[in-house]
């Protein structure tokens, strides 16, 4: 529903529609934090809008809005997307609302991290960004099934394997050679919000976390992630079901995939009673993906795909996100690209934390140092341990420079801090990994480490050099890294 918004002063009305929560995924699925304004009167003939969110630096201005019309601000830059990618935890800000330049309302958000979705009908689409068919798990799990068949082709479901086989083959390997276990969903209501909800979803890697010992956790909607990320990267056609109405925390979920592969343009399928039709003519062939879990829950194919036909031909309603369509060219949205592991979304909030306590006039890069000494992840104990390092010197060196009054909002980044992470991300794509690990933020950190990393890691006690040799004992890739060139040899 959208607020309006009443300027009496100048006698004029707006009517603001946006999602209360908004996550990055938003921007992946090209959505912007506000998603349409409309001038519903005015005392003169236009006015011009400006909505600006300081904490993500976003801004959005449109010159001349008339009244009636409906303006449809564009996506987040990618200033907003970097920002917003940074975001670990609740962060609760304001839209400011602005008619010729005078500020008229603050609209109430909520940033959230990436893996958080948001239940209401605006985020539905946005489900399609967390299918990850590029993901490290996703490609085992195809690989483990399939090997290099070479009957798959490009990935037409009507070759030798048929929809129900793929299906089948993916469902029985998930069954059989792996002990999935059910972990109910993680629903959040934000009173705060007017009871908005949202679900945490879990990414592949962290379903298939143990592949050692072949066991997995997750909900019906990560399973069901799971499977379309699988389908996809086939080259098949998946689709993600909902049971409930769009605009409603979801009452279940199970994946689908169409039988057979076409053009199609319709991201969100609302009507039910199509969806029967289809599903009843062979067009769509869906399972429970709760099934794979062991105990009570467990199914086999045929009972997995007898138990999603009944969600059809009850009285539930039932609707789907048509992944291919939601695609470009045809949709805008596109697969979450390498999101941060857990430790490193802890890095993140240790360093902006670290700035907000000390009111710091800029992000820079030895907030991200910060955020490693006190993240307490493994690549980093192992790195300062072999450079000679205690991490509690390291941190009071950096306390010590910080000190300062408590600021409300987050510092800008200075670009350093931005290369930085452009670099780390760099690294990770170059590395084959389908999130941001430890191990690329600390090689971006060695090798655009600014003027005040140095300086630290000296006063600690160590060097950057040393430092940086550790880093490529942990996990350097040969010809990658130019730093790697510049180092003396290392006496033991």
């Amino acid at each position: 529903m959208p607020i309006r918004i009443s300027d009496p002063d100048r006698g004029q009305s707006l009517a603001v529609e946006y999602p209360r929560l908004y996550t990055a995924a938003f921007c992946a699925a090209g959505l912007p934090p506000v998603t349409s304004v409309t001038l519903e009167n005015a005392s003169r003939s236009s006015v011009s809008v400006t909505l600006h969110i300081p904490a993500i630096h976003y801004g959005a201005q449109a010159s001349g809005l008339r009244p009636g019309v409906c303006w449809r601000p564009c996506a987040a830059m990618r200033e907003t997307i970097l920002a917003l990618e940074q975001i670990t935890h609740r962060t609760p800000t304001d839209i400011a609302v602005l008619a010729d330049g005078r500020e008229i309302a603050r609209l109430p958000i909520v940033l959230m991290d990436v893996w958080s979705w948001p239940h209401d009908a605006t985020s539905r689409i946005v489900a399609a960004t967390y299918v990850l068919p590029g993901d490290r798990a996703v490609a085992r799990v195809v690989t483990e099934v399939f090997g290099d068949d070479p009957t798959l082709g490009a990935g037409e479901a009507s070759g030798r394997w048929g929809a129900t086989g793929i299906v089948a083959a993916f469902y029985r390997h998930m069954g059989r050679s792996w002990s999935m276990r059910y972990s109910p969903p993680r629903v959040v209501v934000d009173d705060q919000m007017n009871g908005a909800s949202y679900q945490m979803i879990t990414s592949p890697q962290d379903v298939l976390a143990h592949f050692s010992e072949r066991q997995g956790t997750g909900n019906c909607l990560d399973l069901t992630l799971l499977f379309a990320g699988c389908f996809e990267s086939l080259g098949l056609q998946p689709l993600v079901f909902f049971v409930g109405e769009p605009g409603e925390a979801p009452r279940h979920s199970f994946p689908g995939i169409w039988s057979t592969r076409a053009r199609r343009f319709q991201p969100l399928l609302t009507d039910r009673a199509d969806l029967v039709r289809r599903e009843r003519a062979g067009e769509i062939v869906a399972f429970e993906a709760t099934g794979v879990c062991g105990g009570q829950a467990a199914l086999s194919v045929e009972d997995a795909m007898a138990a999603a036909r009944a969600r059809f031909e009850g009285n539930e309603p039932v609707h789907a996100i048509d992944v291919a369509a939601s695609r470009p060219p045809a949709g805008q949205v596109q697969p979450l690209e390498l999101p941060n592991a857990p430790v490193v979304q802890k890095i993140v909030w240790k360093g902006q934390q670290l700035a907000l306590a000390s009111g710091a006039r800029r992000l820079e890069t030895l907030h991200v140092l910060y955020g490693l000494c006190t993240a307490g992840g493994e690549t980093t104990r192992v790195v300062l341990a072999r450079a000679g390092l205690d991490p509690k010197h390291l941190i009071e060196a950096i306390e010590k420079i910080h000190g300062g009054p408590v600021s409300a909002n987050l510092p800008p980044p200075t670009h350093n801090y931005e290369s930085c992470w452009r670099a780390a991300r760099a690294n990770a794509h170059a590395g084959g990994h389908s999130r941001l690990e430890e191990i690329d933020l600390w090689w971006a950190l060695v090798e655009n480490p600014g003027r005040n990393v140095p300086r630290v890691l000296a006063a600690a006690g160590g060097d950057l050099v040393r430092v940086a040799q550790e880093v490529t004992r942990c996990g350097g890739r040969s010809g990658l890294h130019s730093i790697s060139l510049d180092f003396p040899p290392r006496v033991e």
